[in-house]
């Protein structure tokens, strides 16, 4: 998941020293896959619309909640 600090929140903690001794802190937790880079509003923006193509959800359908309750009514049955 693509984040980038917030300086109106805390412009001490959005400065890249801090953001990468966090970045440490989180490692050192067991969280694997880190990355930071400095802030660049076209790079971020650019990266951002790709995340969104990939996290896309789908909406649901009415087939599919026919298909739910078909299948729900066959588990039922076979509970039975």
């Amino acid at each position: 998941m693509l984040t980038r600090a917030d300086a109106r929140v805390d412009k001490e903690g959005a400065k890249y020293k801090n953001v990468k001794l966090f970045m440490h802190k989180l490692r050192a937790l067991g969280i694997e896959n880190l990355h930071i880079n400095e802030y660049d509003k076209k790079r971020y923006n650019r990266l951002v619309r790709e995340q969104n193509k990939r996290h896309k959800e789908k909406k649901l359908t009415v087939a599919d909640l026919a298909k739910m309750a078909e299948q729900a009514e066959e588990l039922g049955a076979d509970n039975v």
